[in-house]
């Protein structure tokens, strides 16, 4: 008896972007753990703004004790971010306010750079009007995350400038 071998077929587009999403988390939560010097053996819990794909899978691989959907900043929680989405880790160190806002002042000013070149690009007339639709669409994209991104920084600024206050 002889069967041909199955035929591959179209690959799962959907389930490839999960599994990337779950590898930035879990590759950033790694990080932030190593960043502060968090033990791998410690466990952790994430809060997420979104929904997380395949959660059993990060809480195995970042040694994750839960994972939590949740409106806004729990209190004493590290936020990151991937894209457009936002997530906080409670790390059980305490971490130096000061100089994670002179890290997110720099990122919101090399934002705040980024979207005004992009602002730039589509306010050309030339360019707009001899680029692809595509290309335009694409820096209209570009345009709108960076805004995203801006707003998320400035959110957790103040964030960390309340925490310094009380």
């Amino acid at each position: 008896m002889t069967r041909e071998w199955p035929k591959a077929g179209a690959p799962d587009s959907t389930l490839i972007k999960d599994f990337e999403r779950v590898k930035e988390i879990t590759a950033t939560v790694r990080a932030l753990r190593q960043e502060k010097g968090v033990s791998p053996k410690e466990a952790l819990v994430l809060y997420a703004k979104t929904a997380i794909p395949y959660p059993e899978i990060i809480s195995k691989m970042a040694n994750l004790s839960a994972i939590e959907t949740v409106d806004s900043q729990p209190e004493g929680t590290t936020p990151f971010r991937l894209d457009t989405s936002e997530y906080f880790l409670c790390l059980a160190v305490n971490i130096n306010v000061e100089e994670e806002l002179a890290k997110l002042n720099e990122d919101l000013a090399y934002q705040q750079n980024f979207l005004n070149s992009v602002k730039a690009k589509l306010s050309n007339e030339k360019f707009v009007g001899s680029a692809p639709a595509q290309v335009v669409a694409l820096e209209r994209k570009k345009q709108s995350d960076a805004e995203a991104r801006i707003k998320a920084i400035e959110e957790q600024i103040t964030n960390y400038k309340a925490q310094i206050t009380n």
